[in-house]
């Protein structure tokens, strides 16, 4: 759609004695303007959609970064229940040569914006104009960049509307749509184009028509009010702005015992499941936002109510908390919470084993630990990958599966003496095959090396641990049985003198003497679940968690 090159901003409501004050500011914009606190917003945003002002707008620009780049056509649209009752448009001088590929791009020529309004006359009509309707664009974050590097610019103060993003709200609700650019998807949903496309008149009528799609789409999901909308579409600053959504009154009366807390979200469904030391202490903690993992702030901010369950002690927390990721599908938490323990595990994929150093994962067919120097444990399977490779053979993160029972006897401190493979080989000679015996003699060569290298830790397998735990309960011990890393369903209540226990009761000394099994170093591979259970029982078994509990004593067979 062309344009004259000289067009001013068509707005009923200019404010010129406001232009000219912005116009000095320009002139002295090189001093940078003195701060001022944002304009003070309604707070319009817990009314329903078709109450709600919106603001739908496009810009086009000449580059990407606003600190080098100019916006050359700015669009907006002022629509409330469904109808437009206002339009701001006008092209914009940029002050500076629109490159080549932005010109075949939009159709806007430098000839096209040399006589139009410069930026410092058309950011004071634009922020008029925007008042405090909620802002609709497409891709609305790389648009408010340039919306709010101007305005600071110009006129010393942000622009503070919230806004909604179309493009996000697509992810969420049109997730089917195969292109999401305005283009793809006014052909994927039929929107009538009028005009050209990636020019901001064009552009901010087919977001509008989007907008009434995904407004339909998100009445039909249960949202109704703005606030709602504004925080499904998951955006990080939005969310932080608007705050946690779980209403006060989840907030009252939270107990200072172990337990379990869930967070849902908009229709109810669990998406966090979490275990606390402190249900009141632990769940403060999600009000600090820059202390969460990105992944946990966002969910959050995605949640609409919290309940919590009471446990007895820190362990059936733990325990509570991993077969409920399991069964929900819920996120885990572990990244923010910290309650796991680090360890070298191998899983097996074809005839390649694979090593990591981290939180147990589901796959380890074995794994060692706890790891407290992670850069040294690092070092050390670095040197042992080294060793592992062959002739024409570079591979840092896994080995020959054929070594697996070396590399576990290595890292479990159970290496044989590589004479005993020889004298194995000697005696075994005439009655193995020759490939037999050629196979034979690498692995004892490659024992005879791993017999060169340092192992400075002393770890366990933790899939081998096996012990007694013994948690506190009204002046009574209830005593369960951990074998070969497995928590048992079995339990047994013990009653304690006066009610004090200590770890050098004789209580413990009959339980310890029970729990005895051959370790097996190689197990089948860990399901998520089991994964998710050994790691917070790890942690537990390792942590000063068991001494507030109770205590966890090691059988002979596994220390």
């Amino acid at each position: 759609m062309s344009q004259k090159p000289n067009q001013k901003p068509t707005t009923p409501n200019t404010n010129s004695e406001r232009s000219k004050r912005s116009s000095a500011k320009a002139r002295k914009r090189d001093e940078g303007p003195p701060p001022k606190a944002p304009r003070k917003m309604v707070n319009l945003l817990d009314q329903g959609f078709d109450n709600a002002t919106y603001i739908v707008f496009d810009i086009e620009t000449t580059g990407g970064n606003p600190q080098k780049n100019g916006i050359t056509e700015i669009c907006a649209l002022k629509v409330r229940e469904g109808q437009v009752l206002q339009k701001f448009y006008t092209l914009v001088n940029p002050q500076r040569s629109i490159p080549p590929i932005v010109r075949k791009m939009t159709n806007i020529t430098n000839q096209m914006v040399k006589n139009a309004p410069k930026i410092d006359e058309v950011m004071p009509l634009f922020v008029e104009f925007i008042e405090q309707g909620v802002l609709v664009s497409h891709n609305t974050i790389g648009d408010m960049k340039f919306l709010r590097y101007y305005s600071e610019k110009v006129l010393g103060e942000p622009i503070p509307n919230f806004y909604l993003c179309t493009h996000l709200l697509v992810e969420k609700l049109i997730k089917e749509a195969p292109n999401k650019s305005l283009r793809g998807l006014s052909e994927f949903l039929n929107i009538q184009v009028e005009g050209e496309l990636h020019r901001a008149d064009s552009d901010a009528l087919v977001t509008l028509r989007l907008f009434d799609v995904l407004v339909g789409k998100l009445k039909q999901s249960k949202f109704s009010r703005v606030i709602d909308a504004i925080r499904f579409q998951g955006d990080f600053e939005s969310g932080v702005r608007l705050g946690w959504g779980v209403k006060s009154d989840d907030l009252k009366d939270i107990p200072e015992k172990p337990g379990v807390f869930y967070l849902r979200d908009h229709h109810n469904k669990v998406i966090v499941v979490s275990s606390a030391l402190n249900l009141r202490k632990d769940i403060n903690k999600l009000k600090k936002y820059s202390q969460l993992p990105r992944s946990m702030l966002r969910l959050v901010l995605s949640s609409y109510s919290l309940d919590f369950v009471e446990c007895k002690s820190a362990l059936s927390a733990l325990m509570r908390e991993s077969k409920e990721i399991s069964r929900k599908s819920a996120y885990d938490p572990g990244n923010w919470h910290q309650r796991n323990i680090f360890c070298l595990q191998f899983s097996v994929k074809g005839n390649r084993v694979f090593s990591e150093i981290g939180p147990l994962r589901a796959g380890a067919v074995a794994a060692f630990g706890p790891i407290g120097d992670r850069k040294g444990a690092k070092t050390v399977l670095d040197e042992f990958l080294l060793l592992c490779e062959t002739e024409g053979e570079s591979n840092k993160k896994s080995f020959d599966a054929a070594l697996l029972p070396e590399a576990v006897a290595f890292f479990s401190g159970r290496l044989p003496n590589h004479k005993v493979y020889k004298s194995i080989l000697d005696h075994l000679k005439s009655a193995i095959s020759p490939k037999d015996r050629k196979v034979f003699k690498q692995r004892e060569e490659f024992v005879g090396k791993l017999k060169n290298l340092s192992m400075p830790y002393t770890w366990s397998s933790v899939r081998d641990i096996q012990g007694t735990a013994f948690i506190r309960d009204n002046g009574s011990l209830i005593v369960r049985k951990v074998v070969r890393g497995k928590l048992l369903g079995w339990r047994r209540r013990e009653k304690i003198k006066d009610g004090v226990f200590e770890i050098t009761n004789p209580i413990v000394e009959k339980y310890a003497k029970e729990v005895q099994s051959t370790p097996k170093l190689i197990y089948p591979p860990l399901t998520k679940s089991a994964a998710l259970e050994l790691n917070r029982l790890l942690w537990w078994i390792y942590s000063s968690a068991n001494r507030k509990d109770g205590g966890f004593v090691f059988s002979k067979k596994s220390e």
